[in-house]
């Protein structure tokens, strides 16, 4: 095959743990940094060179091929040199594989006979415990040190369910390291059939023989299949039924040898040998085998029986040790079977206690809901009254305005007629009396307005001024009772501006009761100048009543009409005013409820918006119980359900036990009788041997030479059973077969010296 190494690396090596991880990643490396392809290195290997021919012709054959190989890397080469580039559809199986891929890919080749026809299979994954029954073609591409490993992945499609023979080939590189193994393979298998069968094989190789396995050979003559050829001829029926001359031709193959005769006996049976001896010699040595043969069955019989009696035994030591892991395990699901049930009643009790909790929150929160709402339809209905009141308060004012007009122009109208009497005589003077008394009205008049506006905006500055003063005090209320919402000022912050607020609220109230005073003073100087106009035109008009001529009396009817008018304005004037003041006086009384009001609903808004919350982190805890008791309810099932699985387990250990005394008190008497008839058997020999010990001495000379054959067979079967359990304990050591080359060749190289 080609060689793994790297002449001219292009990329830092990798360990082979990493290599492995990612099957074929290391060969199309190595491919590519060797500047090869798939032909060239199929070029350079026979055994690809082999494959890539027999492959497509077991294919076309209608056949089904398992390939096994020691390593992932061969498998990598036969995947991406002649399986991907000859398109085949195949399987891949190794220590790479997760199980339940295994099994996937087990089915899919089983199940689809046109889909797949090769399956790639590591020799220590894929050939143990698979049921491969739908191939019957079987390529073992490099040999194992312990024959078993190849016969136990060739036993993969020799499987109950096989309706066709199968056929196995092995790829084996001439006089190479592969060779020799085989030939250790040869070896091996040879000491277990002798032990097994009790019957002499053909010894293929003599110990000098195995020596040589760790010596040099020519590829071009292949010892082993040179001694083969010599011993049993050249065996081309596996060629010839799968392809004759095709494959075997495709590459450089030395031949090509059928392993099934590797181990057929060539001593057989020499019968005919019997044929000249005496009758006696020959109805001696018809008992004696007969004997012999009684014997053995009956040691084999006492063998098989002692195996049982084992057997049973290991499985009630195996029993027990599953009712004492059982019983852990009963006993560690019972401890978290109890600790699942305390931890549930722990949760229901947790549960209950949030739940009440839950019910106070409820009714807290529906009580601040109650007081919210009432809160907020006191200030709805303060609204109203301020609405009302303002309502009424500017009827009333534009009231006044209209009845402060009409006496505006009244008292023009008197002054134009007392100006036109200013010409008559003997009035003069009360005439200009009169003059005198209507400016001083006019001048009254219009202070008592600017007053009566000046009270109306420090009343508004003063409303304003109230009301930032409860807002503040509702902030602080809200901050000491812990109900402020996030982001509100400090407590000193809120105190500061509440004080701040009252002093500006004492001033404005000096401010309105200074004004308020003022007005005051200026309705009296109003109501002065109104009696004093009246008395001028009364006086007029009594001077006027007390001339002649007709002019004058229509005058002194004029004014005294006008007079009349005057009067009737100047009530209507005050009767406007005293309603406007209770228009006004009613709309502040509202606004300051209103203040109130407001003050209440956000106060409850406030205590109402953190039950909320309250209730809100109650429900939040009580659907983490919720949640908590179904984790723990479901803890408690899963624990419910192990300790039935353990008590289930334990009942059936408990059985299988009881199963295996009763079988191991049989094997006993079946043992017991074994050990009977094996002495009835010896005893049957030996008294046989001595009867003819007595004979004359042709018969005692057969004797003697049957004993020693018996005694050579038994020291042979010794043998073959000590190979075998060596063979069995024997582990591969990587340096072995190292050791073995150097001492050989040290070995030689002191006898050279010695010569």
């Amino acid at each position: 095959g080609p060689a793994e190494s790297d002449p001219h690396p292009v990329e830092p090596e990798e360990d082979d743990a990493a290599q492995d991880a990612q099957p074929g990643k290391a060969v199309e490396r190595m491919l590519r940094n060797l500047k090869s392809n798939a032909e060239a290195m199929i070029s350079q290997s026979a055994k690809l060179k082999c494959l890539a021919a027999l492959l497509p012709t077991l294919e076309s054959g209608g056949h089904r091929t398992l390939i096994f190989s020691q390593g992932i890397r061969m498998m990598d080469l036969v995947e991406i040199c002649i399986l991907r580039k000859q398109k085949m559809k195949y399987l891949r199986i190794d220590g790479h594989t997760e199980i339940a891929a295994r099994n996937e890919r087990v089915r899919l080749f089983q199940t689809q006979p046109q889909s797949y026809t090769c399956m790639l299979l590591t020799t220590r994954v894929g050939g143990f415990g698979l049921n491969l029954t739908s191939a019957d073609r079987v390529i073992i591409l490099d040999p194992a040190w312990n024959p078993a490993v190849d016969m136990q992945a060739v036993d993969r499609a020799h499987r109950i369910g096989q309706d066709r023979e199968v056929k196995t080939y092995r790829l084996v590189m001439s006089g190479l390291i592969e060779d020799k193994m085989f030939r250790l393979q040869v070896f091996k298998m040879g000491l277990t059939k002798t032990a097994l069968e009790t019957k002499q094989q053909q010894r293929y190789f003599t110990a000098e023989e195995i020596h040589g396995l760790f010596e040099w050979t020519d590829p071009a003559h292949g010892e082993t299949r040179a001694l083969l050829r010599h011993q049993h001829g050249i065996e081309d029926c596996a060629a010839q039924c799968d392809a004759p001359d095709e494959w075997l031709k495709a590459g450089p193959a030395v031949g090509l040898s059928s392993f099934s005769f590797l181990y057929s006996t060539l001593q057989g049976e020499q019968d005919d040998e019997l044929a000249g001896a005496a009758p006696e010699v020959r109805l001696m040595k018809a008992k004696l085998k007969i004997a012999e043969d009684a014997a053995g069955k009956a040691a084999a019989a006492r063998l098989v029986k002692e195996g049982s009696l084992t057997t049973a035994q290991q499985q009630l030591e195996k029993a027990a040790a599953e009712i004492k892991s059982a019983t852990s395990a009963r006993s560690t699901a019972s401890e978290q079977l109890k600790r699942a049930q305390a931890a549930l009643g722990q949760s229901k009790r947790q549960e209950g206690l949030v739940e009440k909790e839950v019910e106070k929150a409820q009714q807290s929160l529906e009580a601040s809901a109650k007081r919210l709402a009432e809160a907020e339809a006191k200030r709805d209905l303060h609204d109203a009254e301020v609405t009302s009141g303002t309502d009424e308060a500017r009827q009333g004012a534009t009231a006044l305005e209209e009845a402060e007009t009409k006496l505006s122009k009244t008292l023009a109208q008197v002054e134009a007629e007392l100006e036109k009497g200013s010409a008559l005589e003997g009035s003069v003077a009360k005439i200009k009396a009169a003059q005198k008394a209507a400016a001083r009205l006019a001048e009254a008049d219009e202070a008592a307005r600017r007053a009566r506006e000046a009270a109306s905006e420090e009343w508004d500055k003063a409303l304003e001024i109230e009301s930032r003063c409860a807002e503040h005090q509702t902030d602080m209320t809200l901050a000491m009772q812990g109900l402020a919402p996030s982001g509100s000022p400090p407590l000193k912050t809120l105190q500061s501006a509440r004080r701040a607020a009252e002093k500006e609220k004492q001033t404005a109230e000096k401010a309105v009761a200074k004004i308020s005073v003022s007005g005051s003073r200026a309705v009296e100087r109003l109501n002065q100048a109104v009696a004093e106009i009246k008395s001028a035109l009364n006086a007029v008009t009594s001077g006027l009543h007390g001339q002649s001529g007709e002019a004058t009396q229509a005058y002194a009817k004029v004014l005294d009409g006008i007079g009349k008018e005057l009067a009737e304005d100047w009530r209507s004037s005050r009767a406007a005013a005293e309603a406007a003041a209770r228009g006004a006086a009613n709309q502040r009384r509202a606004q300051r409820a209103r203040l109130s009001s407001n003050s209440k609903a956000r106060e409850e808004t406030s205590r109402h918006a953190i039950v909320q919350r309250q209730y809100a982190k109650v429900m939040q805890n009580l659907e983490a119980c919720r949640a908590r008791t179904a984790e723990d309810e479901e803890a408690l099932q899963t624990a419910q359900a192990a300790v039935a699985e353990a008590e289930g387990r334990e009942r059936q250990q408990k059985r299988l036990r009881d199963d295996c005394k009763a079988a191991i008190c049989d094997a006993k008497q079946c043992l017991k009788s074994a050990r009977l008839a094996e002495k009835e058997a010896t005893a049957e020999r030996t008294s046989l041997y001595k009867h003819y010990a007595k004979a004359d001495e042709g018969l005692k000379d057969a004797l003697k030479f049957a004993k020693s054959a018996e005694q050579a067979s038994a020291a042979e079967r010794q043998k073959a059973i000590a190979a075998i359990k060596a063979l069995r304990a024997e582990e591969y050591d990587a340096n072995q077969v190292v050791e073995a080359y150097e001492s050989k060749k040290r070995a030689r190289q002191d006898q050279q010296d010695v010569a």
